[in-house]
């Protein structure tokens, strides 16, 4: 194996897949929602594969978590098959290409794309553009062996083809640009003439067949495209920035090839290259640009297409990256490894509210659970992400504890307060388009939901008499020893309560919620917290959420006292509790 190819395959093998391993455990719970979520439910419930849109490559995702499920393995461990099994699938290509098809170049090209394409990709695992993407390596691979038997060329190109475009409709763009890219200079052939030919009619075919979800994602936004917002987005410091940290690799790596292209005198490849990167970059950016950064998902999943095909094209040359080339190529490999777990632990921090919910929901006897929005929403100034668009999340996760804690949990204003009033006792929310399913479909061995009616995590009641109740509850927090003035810093609070009393959440206008005081202790002035927080839900048992404490004005040694708190007039009645700390 050439020089090249032996570090990057050893640095490949030894560092790169370990840690999308332990990135597979580590984010585990992180990538199944959205999509991904509602896949690996209809898997369970079903117990066979799940194809949506006519895209065959989600089976490679699932067929782990099938077997576990023919076990009747743990949940947990099924969400674990899931998410590792779509490492393992990547890492099986890897060792195709690089000792079965003794092509380790496609290999190593095939692994940098996966990295630098990905950032919310990585954690929506059944994006088939991306799982389908290794089968795009193998037709270009095929394409630059030498010629065989006419027929057996026919066969292989266009069984690939077939399963590519129905993988997902956008490689009915991508092949034609990689067989004109290849075939450029002998395109006027009997043999590309009528493969040509074959593949506009499977191209027509695939375009005919799309339902109104794939046609949708066609047609929409471009009656409404807006170039001049979109390039003043574009050019922004904070966009430039962002976009340079999650496209350094594949910026890299285009640098190069192009200059390759055009060193080599290859003006017709670098012209046909170019051209196709910069259409199709602005027609996505002019597309989706009002929706980054509040979600990355459109964006990064249509990008996907650009690594791609730099990759494919890429992969005959890797063994001929100078040194330093390579090198900055495994400078860039580690750095977006780093940027995946960098990424995954705001994916972590998004979620934290709904993670709350799900533990809050245990503290009530039904089992379909409505939060109020502006309760859940509590920690957030925006609204970010899809995280309860598809509504399955909440009875995989709940149920990893045991099947009887499976809980449904929702956001009531998703859907219209009509739709809510025809709920029967036996209905759970099939999807978020006002779909609803029995009980009884659920697969009983992970996920028991009993027929019951569907419970407001928030009863929209105010009490009077809170003194009495307020002093017997338990309250669990870990403040800072020390902070700064105005520091701000977000902090765990555990509520419990032992009394047969629930403390309510309050109404929409007249919120209940926990606010804190800062007692100087030198001075014995009061000074009341900058930022009251919503209590999430009501308290019956116990509930867990995040309070924000900002340092006080003036640096001192405080003591901290946390109370209930209503809005409107403002009234605090304190916690048993209090605690020290040293502002500086």
């Amino acid at each position: 194996m050439p020089q090249n190819e032996k570090i990057l395959s050893r640095f490949i093998l030894f560092f790169v897949f370990p840690v999308l391993f332990v990135y597979a455990a580590i984010f585990c719970n992180q990538r199944i929602y959205g999509d991904a979520a509602a896949y690996l439910f209809t898997v369970i419930n079903t117990e066979a594969f799940n194809i949506n849109h006519m895209r065959p490559s989600a089976v490679f995702v699932e067929w782990i978590p099938l077997v576990l499920l023919k076990l009747h393995a743990p949940m947990q461990y099924v969400l674990y098959g899931f998410s590792l099994g779509e490492c393992f699938y990547y890492f099986i290509w890897y060792l195709v290409f690089t000792r079965l098809l003794k092509a380790p170049g496609y290999g190593i090209a095939m692994v940098l794309v996966y990295l630098f394409g990905l950032r919310w990709n990585y954690f929506n695992p059944v994006t088939e553009l991306v799982l389908a993407f290794p089968f795009a390596f193998l037709l270009a691979w095929f394409w630059q062996q030498p010629p065989g038997k006419v027929v057996w060329w026919y066969v292989n190109s266009l069984a690939l083809s077939v399963f590519l475009c129905f993988s997902h409709p956008l490689y009915v763009i991508i092949i034609p640009l990689l067989f004109t890219f290849l075939f450029l200079n002998q395109l006027v052939t009997k043999q590309n003439i009528v493969f040509g030919v074959c593949f506009l009619v499977l191209g027509i075919a695939k375009y005919s067949l799309l339902n109104n979800y794939e046609k949708y994602a066609v047609a929409d936004g471009i009656q409404t495209l807006n170039i001049a917002h979109a390039f003043s987005h574009l050019f922004s410091v904070a966009t430039i920035i962002d976009l340079v940290k999650a496209c350094a690799g594949i910026l890299f790596l285009e640098i190069i090839f192009l200059t390759y292209l055009y060193k080599t005198k290859q003006y017709k490849r670098f012209g046909l290259l170019s051209f196709f990167i910069l259409i199709y970059f602005s027609y996505i950016w002019v597309k989706y640009d009002t929706q980054y950064p509040n979600t990355y998902e459109p964006i990064e999943r249509y990008f996907f297409i650009i690594p791609l095909i730099i990759g494919v094209l890429i992969s005959p040359y890797i063994n001929l990256l100078s040194k330093t080339q390579r090198n900055i190529v495994i400078v860039l490999t580690v750095w977006h490894i780093f940027y995946i777990g960098v990424y995954g632990h705001f994916v972590k921090q998004r979620y934290v509210a709904f993670d709350y919910a799900l533990q809050n929901s245990m503290q009530f006897k039904e089992n379909k659970i409505l939060y109020r929005n502006e309760n859940y929403y509590y920690t957030q100034d925006k609204y970010t992400g899809h995280d309860w668009t598809m509504c399955f999340e909440s009875l995989l996760l709940t149920a990893t504890q045991s099947p009887q804690h499976a809980r449904q949990v929702y956001i009531k204003e998703i859907l219209p307060d009509t739709f809510y009033r025809n709920l029967g006792e036996n209905d759970f929310l099939l999807s978020y388009q006002f779909s609803l399913a029995n009980v009884s479909r659920l697969n009983k061995h992970y996920m028991q939901l009993q027929p019951s009616a569907w419970r407001m995590a928030n009863s929209d009641s105010v009490q009077t008499g809170l003194d009495s109740i307020i002093t017997k509850i338990g309250i669990a927090i870990n403040p800072p020893k020390t902070l700064r003035v105005d520091e701000y810093h977000p902090i765990d609070i555990k509520l419990t309560n032992p009394t047969s009393m629930p403390l309510f959440s309050g109404t929409r206008k007249q919120y209940r919620g926990i606010c804190y005081l800062w007692k100087n202790n030198l001075t014995g002035h009061i000074e009341k917290g900058k930022h009251d927080t919503r209590l999430m839900c009501d308290l019956y048992t116990r509930i867990q959420q995040k309070i924000t404490l900002y340092g006080p004005s003036l640096p001192g040694n405080y003591t901290l006292i946390l109370g209930y708190t209503t809005a409107g007039p403002f009234t605090f009645i304190p916690f048993n509790n209090s605690f020290q700390v040293a502002v500086k």
